[in-house]
């Protein structure tokens, strides 16, 4: 048997939902703030302004200057629904309980001698801009909330673009070794640019770090094919040792070993 605490369990794991805004990432549109997801999971707030405004004319403008009191009139009883019907007098008069108010109406002025054209509506949170200029934001735990309730999917997402760009490191790596090689004719240039690859590539102990030792087998096979010790060009052992020294690298930078 669901009981209310169940139904209100069930209600607060619920993930708010991630709207695809293209290009493999997303959007959570909030009350105060739109949450963009990268397609790597992260998350990034956009928060909206603490004030608004809005325009609220009726849909129909020329309807509304050529008859203000169109939408005060009750509709004949054969565009009533049936129900309403039922009811004797029921939507003889503009404003009865039982009829449902046109969206957007022209409403009665207080005076009861003319009409209101609502021209604008919005929200105004002064609460909040005080908070923020004195204190901090005042939806960080609004913030935290959505940050938890979509951890999940965010992580799964996340997973599933990195498994993708591992796939695809060989390719990747490939196609930078040939733009640094071609974007300058400088020998020196050329080395300083293939260690700066290879000593970007990742160690961590996980499927990152696998592509990276991958990377960096790729960059060391580049080197020995277009840089070899025995050409003009090649790395120099002072310049093996000096590159090494420098690197942030736990392995030893040595493309000739």
């Amino acid at each position: 048997m669901l009981v209310a605490g169940d139904a209100a369990a069930d209600e607060s794991r619920e993930s708010p939902r991630l709207t695809p805004t293209g290009n493999g990432t997303y959007a959570i549109d909030d009350l105060v703030t739109t949450a963009h997801v990268a397609p790597d999971g992260t998350l990034r707030f956009d928060d909206k302004s603490d004030f608004a405004v809005e325009p609220a004319v009726p849909w129909d403008l020329a309807a509304w200057a050529r008859d203000p009191y169109r939408d005060q009139r009750a509709a004949p009883t054969a565009e009533l629904a049936r129900h309403l019907t039922a009811v004797p007098g029921a939507c003889d008069r503009w404003g009865d309980p039982l009829c449902d108010p046109t969206p957007g109406r022209v409403l009665p002025s207080l005076s009861g001698d003319g009409v209101v054209l609502p021209l604008a509506r919005g929200r105004a949170d002064g609460s909040a801009a005080l908070q923020r200029l004195l204190v901090g934001d005042p939806y960080a735990s609004r913030k935290l909330k959505l940050v938890d309730a979509t951890r999940e999917e965010r992580a799964a997402r996340g997973a599933v673009y990195r498994d993708a760009q591992l796939r695809r490191s060989a390719e990747l790596v490939d196609a930078t070794l040939v733009a640094a090689w071609a974007s300058t004719t400088d020998p020196a240039a050329r080395r300083e640019a293939l260690f700066e690859l290879w000593d970007d590539c990742a160690e961590s102990e996980d499927a990152i770090g696998e592509a990276g030792a991958r990377a960096r087998q790729l960059i060391v096979g580049f080197i020995r094919a277009r840089l070899p010790p025995s050409s003009a060009d090649a790395f120099s052992r002072a310049e093996i040792a000096r590159l090494d020294a420098r690197r942030t690298s736990r392995e030893h930078f040595d493309p000739y070993r």
